[in-house]
């Protein structure tokens, strides 16, 4: 569901181009086509929800527009595996609540801002904690675990 919504949103927000002789043409529109044919086969709740989706994003700015548009063309300059893994990591960062979200963000942004020497340390000890046993981590929370 959630794809075809994206697939959806790819053909609105896609650049008007001259497809003359482009050998590329014939196998975008097959895919337009596939996906018009499955958006016709959701039912009309799924439809109409989509629908909504689809005239939010024709209402955003130009500039979230362009914004939107860079993103997506990141995505698509992704290998498949990265996508994948994204994909992965999406779905456990929406399973979080908010406050572990914003704690998450936080600790990021904490270590975007640090020099790189610094940066490379943290992830090096944090790759170390990685390798640890599950009881051994679970000990050392447990030993400095702040009091109260």
């Amino acid at each position: 569901m959630r794809w075809i919504c994206f697939l959806l949103m790819l053909t609105l927000v896609s650049p008007s181009v001259s497809f003359a002789r482009d050998p590329g043409r014939d196998h975008m529109m097959r895919d337009r086509a596939h996906t018009r044919e499955r958006f016709d086969r959701l039912p009309p709740e799924q439809r109409r929800e989509m629908n909504r989706k689809l005239r939010t994003l024709r209402d955003l700015s130009p500039e979230d527009r362009e914004l939107f548009s860079q993103r997506l063309k990141r995505w698509k300059a992704l290998p498949p595996e990265q996508k994948a893994r994204l994909k992965e990591n999406m779905d456990k960062f929406r399973a979080l609540s908010p406050d572990q979200r914003n704690l998450l963000r936080k600790s990021l942004n904490r270590l975007r801002e640090l020099p790189p020497d610094q940066r490379d340390q943290v992830i090096k000890k944090l790759k170390e904690w990685k390798t640890l046993p599950p009881e051994q981590r679970q000990n050392l929370r447990q030993i400095f675990k702040p009091p109260g």
